[in-house]
């Protein structure tokens, strides 16, 4: 089952912790409304700086036009790369924008553009940006800050149900999911992570968790739910 999901995995816990780096100048402080940057235009400009950093005379990496290359440095903060590996077909999501946006409003993204910006750097400079949250080191001022920013974005302020890469079926395990979470005495997490799980993965994602033990301990046990 997806990290998603349980213990809010999708925080961006991948990664080695490191100790704080000097501020980084080739990622700017500002996170930008934008969830996608113009082809790419930063992720280029932030890999060329930290390819410059490596060695001067070093081939320019090529990027491959993919979504995950398009996203700006506020939807990798923000946890957009989480959403897309989740996605039976990243290309097709649409909503990242919103999301982005939705984040940008409710929550603190600027903090964490400029409090990562080493992160970015190595985000940026790889073939997909999306490593970031995958293999590249982080602080643990970074991760504290990416860690509360996307518990925001996704249980708080529910910007994740305005990415769509999936359309649950009318009655479905999706729709029982949500049924079951309005039954809780504490049901704002429970909706906002199982609705986000169900517009980016369908019915079948949301049958899994059902069947998943520690999703009823979390989420669905007060009261417990029945799906029958």
């Amino acid at each position: 089952m997806s990290g998603l999901l349980i213990g809010v995995g999708l925080v961006g816990c991948g990664g080695a912790e490191k100790t704080p780096a000097p501020t980084n100048p080739a990622v700017g402080h500002r996170a930008g409304a934008g969830g996608l940057t113009n082809a790419g235009s930063s992720g280029r400009e932030l890999g060329s700086a930290a390819g410059s950093a490596s060695g001067a005379g070093s081939p320019a990496l090529e990027m491959p036009d993919t979504v995950a290359n398009r996203l700006s440095p506020s939807a990798l903060i923000t946890g957009v790369c989480d959403v897309l590996r989740l996605a039976p077909n990243p290309e097709t999501c649409v909503g990242v924008d919103d999301l982005v946006a939705c984040s940008a409003a409710k929550c603190n993204v600027d903090a964490c553009v400029a409090t990562c910006q080493d992160e970015l750097a190595c985000g940026f400079a790889a073939a997909d940006h999306c490593k970031l949250v995958e293999t590249c080191p982080r602080s643990a001022e970074c991760l504290a800050c990416m860690t509360e920013l996307q518990v925001c974005t996704f249980v708080l302020a529910h910007c994740g149900e305005l990415v769509t890469c999936s359309t649950p079926t009318q009655g479905g395990a999706c729709q029982k999911l949500e049924a079951c979470c309005r039954t809780q005495k504490q049901p704002q997490a429970c909706l906002g992570l199982t609705r986000t799980l169900g517009m980016v993965r369908g019915d079948a994602e949301c049958e899994a968790v059902i069947r998943d033990p520690k999703f009823r301990q979390v989420y669905a046990n007060d009261p417990p739910c029945t799906f029958d």
